[in-house]
């Protein structure tokens, strides 16, 4: 009975140790030519049903690997067993947290800005953006644009209410409202567009959230359903010169961009250039007026419902309760004298 226990101890082992090597050469290969092998392993143990297979067969061996240990050892169970006990035992619910995170997740981007309304997908809740903050400055230099925040004063912050408290959501960490976490993920300015015809008709008008920060960006909207794509960059307002030293000076509030009209005949194509202009003031086109009126701004919220973040929370305190036990329990051993 006990030889047929210690092979099957023994395959469980050699699986274990094979799903293990599997695991870092995938890895490894992603890491050699994704540049996102994290993302694209969580992806494919969150779609790929044959990837879910192998990481529940490989919980399977470190559960069993746990429980036939235990019973070799039942007979002389004693609390140094269960002390060195606690780091396998870690281990197992990290990666049960990291399995159940992977497959269970819920999360999505959000577009937003003052006055929007947010809804959860999953959860159907409802929020109100009361105030937008992306503390961007409105005036600064070209030269200053070599740090590392060059054009924030402090941390981007949104203000949402679920119409009965407030929630402050900046970038790090994130807020958590109702078991969901809010964070900011991505920020910028929303030019302010007016399309009008000959007439004086309004034909089109909102806030374009665009990425046109900083400065030198190039970023494209199209005009509704309108067989027409733009593209603004944002240039300088002047230049001061100190010395030497010559710096372009950028003002938010003077609306000033290079603007380029593309004509399409479907969103996927290039389309021709048909007018190319600074926006100083209301530029015509094939019997239009297109005009910008200023800016407001705009975040990417990045939403996240992730229960199994707790249960590789406690894993990882127990993995590290665990280590330190067998530093301990060791240190003693270094310290023996030998015979």
């Amino acid at each position: 009975m006990k030889r047929v226990f210690d092979r099957i101890h023994s395959w469980i082992r050699i699986i274990r140790n094979i799903l293990i090597g599997a695991w870092i050469f995938y890895y490894i290969s992603l890491f050699t030519w994704s540049e996102e092998p994290l993302a694209r392993f969580m992806a494919g143990l969150k779609n790929n049903i044959f990837f879910q297979i192998l990481f529940v067969i490989f919980l399977m061996t470190l559960i069993a690997n746990s429980l036939f240990s235990l019973i070799e050892h039942k007979k002389r169970l004693s609390l140094y067993y269960i002390l060195i006990s606690f780091l396998p035992f870690g281990v197992i619910i990290f990666f049960a947290g990291f399995f159940l995170s992977a497959v269970m997740r819920n999360d999505t981007l959000i577009l937003t800005g003052k006055d929007d309304t947010i809804r959860v997908p999953w959860s159907g809740k409802e929020y109100y953006v009361m105030d937008v903050k992306p503390s961007i400055k409105k005036n600064f230099l070209d030269i200053e644009l070599e740090g590392d925040s060059p054009i924030l004063s402090h941390e981007p912050e949104i203000l949402i209410t679920d119409f009965k408290k407030p929630y402050r959501i900046g970038v790090y960490p994130p807020v958590r409202i109702d078991g969901t976490f809010f964070h900011i993920l991505n920020y910028g300015i929303a030019p302010s567009i007016r399309l009008k015809d000959l007439k004086g008709n309004i034909i089109l008008e909102g806030d374009f959230a665009m990425n046109l920060l900083p400065p030198g960006n190039i970023d494209y909207a199209f005009l509704g359903e309108l067989p027409y794509r733009i593209t603004l960059k944002l240039l300088p307002s002047g230049e001061i010169k100190k010395g030497r030293t010559v710096a372009k000076t950028y003002n938010l509030d003077d609306n000033l961009y290079e603007l380029k009209i593309f004509r399409i005949k479907s969103k996927n194509e290039p389309g021709i250039l048909i007018k190319e202009a600074v926006t100083l003031k209301p530029i015509g086109f094939d019997n239009y007026l297109l005009e910008i009126t200023g800016h407001t701004y705009w975040v990417l919220l990045e939403i996240v419902r992730d229960d199994a973040v707790y249960l590789i929370g406690a894993g990882m305190v127990i993995i590290f309760t665990g280590l330190i036990i067998r530093l301990i329990l060791f240190i003693p051993l270094l310290r023996r004298p030998s015979e």
